[in-house]
């Protein structure tokens, strides 16, 4: 086959008035360009609610049934944060509707960020859930005395702080790595997910106050775990409805 004896073809039948469909070693071509008249069909604005009880109460309502019945309907667990409620494909041009989606509203959590000790204290606070770990960071960050941190060994798993042990008495304490703790990091239905963190600590100095940070340090495979417990939650609230994630 000559492709550019093809080509010149369809230029030249293309050059000529009047459209007509020809063909050529067994393909038929337009002469002219030829442009689908139907449109899309309307797709309805999609519901934003922030939580996982929003979105089982939209999907067990009777508002929309029909609408739903006629074009098909699953769930998908995007992330640890977002739940999309979704048609099937219709429609000739293969369509898809997000009617609503859920979006879980958490504190966003400061990383990898050194910060004094006050700040860190209420970030913890807000950001994590209260256990035994979280109170063990909570005692060490809150009573850290403006010494130099001590380092034991630079690997990220254990230092050395001083810290206030009473009103008077100063003692040191070993910071051992990774330290777990359950941040909010999902809907509030379900129960958050453990995981480990590493626990940093730098000394002041001058009029500088020592500063901690902590650390991802599980290569996020809690989002796994967090959208299985999303989606394990959703299976008992809708028992009929397709899930994935």
């Amino acid at each position: 086959m000559d492709v550019g004896n093809i080509g010149a073809q369809i230029e030249r039948l293309t050059r000529q008035g009047d459209g007509k469909l020809v063909e050529i070693d067994g393909v038929e071509y337009s002469t002219t360009p030829l442009h689908d008249p139907r449109k899309p069909e309307p797709i309805p604005e999609t519901v934003v609610v922030h939580t996982l009880q929003g979105l089982a109460d939209l999907v067990k309502g009777d508002d929309d049934e029909a609408y739903r019945e006629i074009r098909g309907l699953f769930v998908h667990v995007e992330s640890p944060t977002q739940v999309r409620l979704c048609t099937g494909i219709f429609g000739p041009f293969n369509q898809r509707a997000v009617l609503a989606t859920a979006m879980a509203i958490v504190p966003p959590l400061q990383l990898g960020q050194h910060m004094d000790q006050e700040t860190f204290v209420v970030h913890v606070l807000c950001a994590y859930e209260p256990t035994e770990a979280r109170d063990r960071v909570l005692k060490l960050a809150g009573n850290l005395t403006s010494e130099a941190v001590q380092t034991l060994a630079d690997d990220g798993v254990t230092q050395r702080a001083t810290a206030r042990a009473g009103l008077v008495k100063v003692a040191n304490v070993e910071v051992e790595n990774p330290v777990e703790l359950r941040p909010y990091r999902s809907f509030g239905e379900v129960e958050q997910v453990d995981s480990p963190f590493i626990l940093r600590l730098r000394g002041g100095g001058g009029d500088r106050p020592p500063t901690c940070a902590l650390f991802e340090c599980d290569g996020g495979r809690w989002r796994l775990e967090a959208i299985q417990r999303v989606k394990a939650w959703l299976l008992g609230e809708l028992p009929g409805v397709a899930l994935y994630g």
